[in-house]
């Protein structure tokens, strides 16, 4: 993350100004791409922000209507292709991996219990949900405090 140059706080590259002195920042290099973010996304960021960052601690506080616009439906459906066309690879192998192992010991338990088929859709729903809720957050994460790794 970058810190201001005036008062050495950090600096949250969707917005044109530091949030503790107000001081201008300097678009250039990597912050570029941040400045050529679309409304909706910095609107999404401003949401993520209002939440407290990408841990989300004051969501609870969020009424219900803005709740449901951390979540993206694109990756909902496309899941790990998705991650791969926003450029977070490594995060969509690692979340396709841990889902792997998540499903296969939900089939070996559910075998166990003589409901072979009955995980299914606990998984296919969990899976999406999981990319779901994450996208933002991953993109959030990228973006603006340009965290782009494994998990």
């Amino acid at each position: 993350m970058d810190t201001c140059q005036q008062c050495g706080s950090g600096i949250n590259v969707v917005k044109p100004a530091c949030g503790t002195c107000g001081t201008p920042i300097p678009r250039g290099g990597e912050q570029q791409s941040a400045a050529d973010l679309s409304p909706a996304w910095r609107a999404r960021f401003a949401l993520i922000d209002k939440a407290g960052g990408p841990s989300l601690p004051g969501v609870k506080t969020l009424p219900v209507s803005e709740r449901f616009k951390l979540m993206n439906w694109w990756a909902l459906f496309f899941g790990a292709f998705y991650y791969i066309a926003k450029g977070m690879w490594r995060k969509a192998i690692s979340l396709s991996v841990a889902l792997s192992i998540a499903f296969l010991l939900l089939e070996l338990f559910m075998a166990a219990l003589a409901m072979p088929d009955a995980g299914n859709g606990i998984a296919t729903g969990a899976a999406a949900a999981l990319f779901g809720i994450r996208a933002n957050i991953d993109y959030y994460k990228k973006i603006v405090l340009r965290q782009n790794g494994w998990w």
